[in-house]
């Protein structure tokens, strides 16, 4: 399985979840994507044949699905070790190469901060996408804030390595794999004008995008189930050590006490955030 130059995406949501802070809402969709430009992409192909070919050999496993191996499930049902070792191994992908890393999160709460825009997207319809749906609209911001990003690196970067004009694929879920459809974004030389719904077990990208999914995610549900006094379990503390070498380009990072931190502080920043945007919070 080569992985060609390209933004890989997964879904990263909890859909039903639900959780004590009250912007976690049990409505969110989170989508992340990981771009892989050209000067880099026949090396990380490289890097994932062998990782691939390894867990299959060892573990008779046919992709790497990370919430499985965190949780230990079917072909992971190995000693927690070798797990940690497996997402240490993963992790060196988009930390050495510095993978640009995008996360989008949306909820119903979105929809009513802006209910007059979305009100004025009702009378859209373009092809597959549904203007009105969390999953579809939270995707869809997601790629608009990809394709800012690339704009952004373009005029960073002396290489030249964002000026690739990129193909996007997505895991499969909201469409089946094999599905292509014209983006709901304007390309505008960045994207390709159709991107490709894929079947991670064929697309080593997508299985990239899942652990950058998954560790963007539990690093987010850590956070926000913190207690003051209280310290992190080694196993968070390894998720966050991962998530904090990783390359944002849409995450706000920030240097807290480990003994202070709780979920209130966390949320006293974000209501904070909001009133300063004259936005209700969830509850409000």
């Amino acid at each position: 399985m080569k992985v060609k130059a390209g933004i890989y995406i997964d879904d990263a949501g909890t859909p039903g979840t639900q959780s004590k802070s009250e912007f976690l809402d049990e409505s969110r969709k989170s989508w992340c994507g990981v771009i892989v430009p050209p000067l880099v992409s026949a090396e990380i192909s490289k890097i994932m044949e062998k990782i691939l070919a390894a867990i299959e050999q060892e573990y008779g496993a046919d992709e790497l699905h990370c919430t499985d191996i965190y949780s230990g499930r079917g072909a992971w049902k190995i000693d927690v070790e070798k797990r940690i070792e497996i997402f240490e191994l993963l992790s060196q992908i988009p930390i050495k190469y510095q993978l640009p890393i995008f996360y989008q999160t949306f909820d119903r709460n979105s929809k009513r901060d802006h209910a007059k825009l979305f009100k004025q997207l009702q009378r859209y319809k373009i092809e597959f996408w549904d203007f009105q749906n969390i999953a579809h609209l939270s995707l869809i911001f997601l790629m608009q804030k990809i394709k800012k990003g690339i704009k952004e690196l373009r005029e960073i970067t002396s290489n030249h390595e964002f000026d690739h004009e990129f193909a996007i694929y997505i895991d499969e879920g909201i469409a089946k794999a094999g599905n292509k459809f014209l983006l709901p974004v304007l390309p505008e030389n960045i994207f390709e004008k159709k991107l490709s719904f894929e079947n991670s077990k064929n697309c080593a990208g997508i299985q990239i995008a899942d652990f950058v999914a998954f560790i963007c995610s539990k690093s987010q549900w850590i956070l926000m189930k913190k207690e003051s006094g209280k310290n992190f379990s080694n196993a968070d503390k390894h998720i966050l050590e991962i998530v904090s070498k990783f390359n944002h380009w849409s995450m706000d990072i920030m240097h807290v006490d480990e003994e202070n931190l709780s979920r209130e502080g966390i949320e006293f920043y974000l209501t904070r955030d909001r009133i300063d945007k004259n936005l209700k919070t969830p509850r409000g």
